[in-house]
């Protein structure tokens, strides 16, 4: 479709489609009631008197609305490439709606992705972005009548054989689109969830498929126009439309403006106002493309709130009061041992404002998810904090990372120890304070070998903190001179390994490595019926095993079904930890389980002191300091004790409930304290022994 057959076809479907849908009963086919829209559009269709009756609406008073736009979609919101002001549609049609009812838009930029969770929160009285109509949004958001209708389209290089969605189909292809938008629904419809790529942004999705990493994306055929013109020598648009989408404002649930401005709508519409100023937009006349424009300075950060386009990006100002969040796994797999993180970060928030610090706690819900902590984290980003403890595991994080730091947000986590995260591009932003594996595989390795192992077989999980530690450790055994048997990667979501156990039994190992989460259990009921449970061969596992896979996981009739197992986990209590710790934790909240808690209370404190040690709450400036209070000062154990040090004019290190954190350049200890343990015959794991270790051994 050329873009002046588009823009007729959105100029078209803005004032014939709603009229029809709202008009007479021949285009009403699906339902035999007249509904509350074809009233109203009654109601306006008159001359003169029924005008003068609709402009007689609501009065607003002179209130002021704030309007979330993106200032980054054409046509509705962007900046004009000679004057660097917003504009668009969206300007235009909103400011004559607040002509109609006496109100004042107030613009603030802000990102699409976390958009329609910060209104359905508050955060604004309404957002204007070219938003989809659909039941799900429906449920957290009220939408405004539609006023416009795109058509969804496959955008592919210019030398693609693709001509139409068949041809993905039966070529089964990887099709991109982005994260959050009614395209990814489209295309997932149209090809299936295995075929499709989510991307954060709508220019990764283009530019995926200029690169050729994928080989189409379903796109708005507005945005895709706008690519066009800026790529025309690169990509196109090809086949028919996928699906046609109808666009609305939105607004928080039960808002007291639904109804002033459908009205307006409807005032706009009868007075030819809104044809006006689609055709500004949409008709010929309008030519520019997204090559022509900028980009607003926090354009792409998630929860960008700065007026107009202009600060800094999400997480850069500071007001006086440091903000922080967590996402950690109140459900899912993990939600076992949540307490053990979630009651320190209480605690350390708790001493650090009694010891006179400013620190407001936001919470949040990881699930053992990437979709879930990613939906946590927008609705983080848009509360405005300025530093994210968690998550909790790798595979997680890896989902979520890119979305805080290039938010310049803090990110700290005492768990995630996936060896992924050392070289990560996180900008700087990301740190740690459990050791990676990088330092736990060789520690296990050490254990293994001492127990006189020759040959072993590692089974983990396939994903990044399975397949990383897995190396680990394997370097680790090959290094003291043990033989690796065998490499078995295994599905987290598989319901028999008979395979995998086979695999494993065929290698001859005389020991067994389990790199696994809750899945171990399954795992090892099948490895006892197969003749290789720790009755009949070593058996090993990590922390993961430990915080998920307890006795009655594996056989609710025997206890001492783990009895012999042997494994390392990060130390709840290293020599060298401040020694009241666990003590204070107990005395904060009895019985609370103890895994991680010593490094995530470490991440609460160094956060607060490098914002301390700054002076101001902003994380752009602080991050900088998160090195430098762990290293080369004064040593201090605790908040207060610290923070007097700094008000001395004194540098600080400090020395953290896990010991002492000396964050490297990377982020993240370069030494890790681990519990050497075996499970009993009552199905506890009994802390023999403690062993340090070093990147340098």
């Amino acid at each position: 479709m050329s873009k002046t057959l588009l823009r007729l076809l959105a100029i078209f479907l803005a004032f014939g489609l709603i009229a029809a849908a709202c008009g007479d009963d021949d285009d009403a086919e699906s339902s035999d009631e007249p509904t509350e829209e074809s009233d109203t559009e009654g109601e306006t269709e008159g001359e003169g008197e029924d005008m003068d009756d609709m402009s007689d609406g609501p009065d607003l008073e002179g209130r002021t609305i704030t309007v979330a736009v993106e200032n980054a979609y054409l046509p509705f919101n962007y900046l004009d490439p000679e004057t660097g002001e917003p504009t668009g549609w969206d300007y235009d049609t909103i400011d004559t709606i607040c002509e109609i009812l006496n109100c004042v838009p107030e613009y603030k930029t802000f990102s699409w992705e976390p958009m329609i969770q910060a209104v359905a929160d508050g955060q604004f009285d309404m957002a204007a972005d070219g938003i989809t109509i659909t039941d799900e949004r429906a449920e957290i958001v009220d939408f405004s009548d539609g006023y416009i209708s795109l058509e969804q389209r496959l955008l592919v290089a210019l030398d693609s054989d693709i001509t139409s969605a068949q041809d993905i189909i039966d070529s089964g292809c990887q099709v991109a689109s982005q994260v959050g938008t009614t395209n990814l629904e489209t295309a997932i419809s149209t090809f299936g969830e295995d075929q499709v790529t989510a991307l954060d942004e709508f220019g990764f999705v283009v530019q995926s498929v200029i690169a050729g990493d994928n080989c189409a994306a379903v796109i708005d055929e507005t945005a895709g126009q706008g690519y066009v013109g800026a790529n025309a020598d690169e990509v196109q648009l090809v086949g028919e439309s996928l699906s046609a989408d109808e666009l609305g404002f939105i607004f928080p649930p039960g808002s007291d403006l639904v109804e002033p401005f459908n009205h307006a709508l409807g005032v706009m519409k009868a007075d030819g106002t809104l044809e006006e100023i689609s055709q500004k937009y949409f008709g010929d006349a309008f030519t520019i493309d997204y090559d022509d424009i900028e980009f607003p300075e926090c354009g792409e950060a998630e929860g960008c709130t700065e007026e107009e386009g202009e600060g800094d990006a999400a997480g850069g100002e500071s007001d006086g009061e440091l903000v922080i969040g967590y996402v950690l796994p109140q459900t899912g797999p993990l939600s076992a041992i949540v307490d053990a993180l979630v009651t320190p970060v209480e605690m350390a928030v708790e001493e650090i404002n009694a010891a006179g610090g400013s620190v407001t706690l936001v919470t949040s819900d990881s699930g053992t998810d990437v979709n879930v902590a990613s939906t946590a984290v927008d609705g983080l980003i848009a509360d405005g904090v300025d530093a994210i403890v968690g998550p909790a595991a790798t595979g997680v994080t890896l989902g979520v990372i890119d979305k805080i730091t290039g938010s310049n947000i803090v990110e700290c986590s005492g768990s995630t120890t996936g060896a992924v995260f050392t070289d990560y591009e996180d900008n700087g932003y990301y740190f740690r304070t459990s050791p990676p594996d990088s330092i736990q595989g060789p520690a296990l390795a050490d254990v293994i070998t001492d127990d006189g192992a020759s040959s072993v077989a590692i089974v983990f999980r396939n994903d990044e903190y399975g397949a990383g530690f897995a190396d680990s450790l394997a370097g680790g055994l090959e290094a003291n001179g043990v033989g690796v048997a065998a490499q078995v990667a295994i599905d987290e979501n598989a319901t028999s390994y008979d395979a995998e156990i086979g695999e494993v039994a065929a290698s001859g190992a005389d020991a067994v490595v389990l790199i696994v989460f809750a899945e171990g259990s399954t795992l090892l009921q099948g490895m006892i019926e197969a003749g290789a449970g720790p009755a009949d061969i070593p058996i090993y596992v990590t922390d993961g095993f430990k915080d998920n896979v307890g006795a009655a996981d594996v056989d609710p009739d025997n206890p001492a079904v783990l009895e012999g197992i042997r494994g390392t986990a990060p130390s709840v209590a290293p020599p060298d930890g401040e020694p009241t710790f666990l003590d204070r934790l107990q005395e904060f909240r009895p019985d609370t389980p103890t895994i991680f808690s010593a490094h995530f209370y470490d991440c609460v404190n160094v956060i607060a002191l490098a914002s301390l040690a700054a002076g101001t709450d902003d994380p752009s400036v602080f991050v900088d300091e998160m090195l430098t209070v762990t290293n080369d000062g004064t040593e201090c154990t605790n908040y207060e004790e610290c923070a007097a040090l700094l008000a001395d004019g004194e540098d600080i290190n400090y020395q953290g409930a896990s010991g002492p954190v000396d964050f490297s350049d990377k982020g993240e200890p370069t030494a890790g304290t681990y519990d050497v343990y075996e499970y009993d015959a009552e199905g506890n794991a009994q802390t023999e022994t403690q062993v340090s270790f070093s990147i340098d051994g």
